[in-house]
Formats: C-alpha cells, structure tokens, sequence
C-alpha cells in the first residue's frame, strides 16, 4: 500500500491555520499594522532659479523662518542694478546741471564786481578831478564863483550817471542771478518724481529679490535634497523635502476582507509594536480608492502575498511614536455594534 505524502497532510492544517490567522481576529476586532510618519512638504518656488548655495543637510532640525539656500534670479539682479544705476544717473546729472547754474551765477557775480570796481574808479577820477577844481576855486576867491560852478557840473553829473549805472547793473545782475537760482531749485522737481517712480521700481525688485529666500515654512526636518549648488531650477521644481519633527499621520493597510469594517472618521486604537503599552487613539481621514499590494512589514505573515486597502489616520501632534515606527492598528467590536458602527467613539 502506498504511503500518504507528507506535505499534502501538513497543507491542509497549514491553509486552515493560515486562514483563521487571517480572519479569527476580525471576529472581535478589525486588526491590521500600519507606520507612523509625517505629511511631506514639498519646497519650491514659482520662478526659475539658480541655487546660489545650499546651508542645510537631510536630517537638520530648523526652525521657522531659518534660511536654507540661497538663490537667485538674473533678471532680478539685473533689474536692481539697473534701477541703482538710474538713481546714480539722475543724482549725477541733477548736480551736473545745477554746477552749470551756479557757475553761471558765479560768473554773473564776477562781473558783476567787475563793473561795479570799473564804476567806482569812474566816480573817483571824477571826484578827484572836482576836489582839484574846487581847491584851485578857493585860491582864486568867491569872484570866480558863477563860472566854476559852470565848469563843476558836468563832473558831478557824469558821477551821478555812474552811480545810477551801478545801481542798473546791481539790479540787472540780482534779477539773472535770482532767474538761475529759480531754475536750480525747479530742477529738483523733475528730478523728485523720477527718482520716486525709480524707487517704487527698484522697491518691487527688492521685493522680488526677498521672496527668493528659501526658508523653513515652520519647525521641522530637512528630507531630501533634491538640487545642488550650481545649478539651474525650474519653477515649481521640487527643492526640498520637509518634515514637521513628530509624525502626525498614520499609514495602514487593511486586508481585503475587513474593507466593510473600516470608514472615513472612525476611531482606531493604535499601539508601538515594540511597546504595546504605548498607545494612543486615532481618525481615520483617508481610503484609498484600490485595492493594493500589502508591504511585507505591514502583513500579518511576512511571507505571504496578501492584498488590502491604504488607510490614513491623524493622530495628536504630541504623540510617542518615531518616524516610520511599526504600530498596530484596532477598533474593537461590542456585543450590538453592526459592521458600520465598528470604530465609531459611542
């Protein structure tokens, strides 16, 4: 008689083991394994730009606000400097200009003296030429009076003449130099509004140029860094990977047989694998819409191919658990809860 083959006799129990693994539990609880980890931000920017230099490394705890590259925008730059350029340009010819009219006036005021000096030697050759005549009156005596006063009046009024002709060129002189004086000032008008619309110009670049920081959105960790130093980016191009420091979410894979027993807001229990007494609560805010591969770590036997559905749960921000850390995931049945009720907070 021929003997029974061994591994059909060890088959069968291992099936009927292998299934009440599967499904015994269910009968009191929905129970799966999950990981902890944190919602990934994604840094980039909006613009192209060159990576100026980088000031952080993956695993680098920052805080909100902290600078972790350097970058840079051509247009930018160019735009600053064309904006700086253009102010130093208007400061130079607003001086340029008013150096014109003040050279002008300082020639205005040299001539001016000029004629006034020539003027006053005039008046001095005159006087000097009646101070003479009078003297020589004296010594002759009053008799001579009628005809020296003939003889000393055109001297005294060509010295009247002279007098009002400094006068005229003082006034001529005051009236230029007031006319050049008022063209200096209505020279910084011009000037004024030019270098304000320059001004809110450059203010938007600087703008610009600030917005090209890139810094911690808040407290976290740095993940991957995905460019390098050198290097020219695209817009929205993703720069960084960042983590907020605890995990906040949890990752699960419920098997496909439990998929009535789970629902958007239900309320799971969730354990450390390595610590079960480290346990917290969580809400399920997250269903995948397939049906997917279970992880070997996630499965309830490693070694066999089981499939399920990827949950997500939030759990509080001051939770036990480390990144990627396994946990264990449960909501336990009650005597009169329906497949639907399964954990849901009564």
């Amino acid at each position: 008689m021929k003997k029974p083959n061994l591994l059909y006799i060890l088959f069968v129990p291992l099936c009927v083991g292998w299934y009440y693994l599967q499904n015994s539990i269910s009968t009191d609880s929905v129970f799966f394994y999950g990981f902890a980890e944190n919602k990934e931000t994604e840094i980039n920017h909006d613009k192209d730009i060159y990576i100026e230099q980088i000031l952080v490394v993956p695993g680098q705890q920052v805080l909100a606000g902290d600078l972790l590259m350097l970058v840079s925008r051509a247009e930018v730059d160019v735009a600053l400097a064309r904006s700086e350029t253009d102010l130093a340009y208007i400061d130079k010819e607003l001086e340029l200009k008013k150096k014109r009219l003040l050279d002008r006036i300082e020639l205005i005021e040299t001539m001016k003296a000029n004629r006034l000096e020539f003027f006053d030697l005039q008046i001095q050759e005159y006087e000097a030429q009646l101070a003479t005549h009078n003297s020589l009156l004296e010594k002759l005596g009053l008799e001579q009076e009628s005809s020296s006063e003939v003889k000393t009046r055109p001297l005294e009024e060509k010295i009247k003449q002279i007098e009002l002709k400094k006068i005229q060129e003082k006034a001529e002189a005051q009236i230029e130099v007031s006319q050049l004086e008022e063209q200096i000032n209505d020279l910084k008008w011009p000037a004024i509004q030019e270098k304000k619309k320059i001004e809110q110009q450059k203010s938007f670049v600087e703008l610009q140029q600030g917005q090209l920081k890139i810094v911690a959105p808040e407290n976290g960790i740095i993940g991957n860094i995905l460019c390098k130093e050198g290097e020219n980016i695209q817009s929205f191009r993703t720069l960084i990977n960042f983590y907020k420091p605890q995990p906040t979410l949890v990752k699960g894979f419920v098997h496909e047989s439990q998929l009535l027993e789970v629902d958007m807001g239900d309320e799971l229990e969730i354990s450390s694998t390595t610590n079960p007494d480290m346990t917290i609560r969580g809400k399920v805010i997250g269903l995948g819409n397939r049906i997917v591969e279970i992880p070997e770590r996630m499965r309830k036997m490693p070694e066999v191919k089981t499939y399920g559905r990827e949950i997500l749960i939030r759990i509080p921000q001051d939770n036990p658990f480390l990144q990627k850390e396994k946990v264990s995931l449960a909501a336990y049945r009650t005597a009169t809860a329906t497949s639907k009720d399964i954990g849901h907070e009564k």
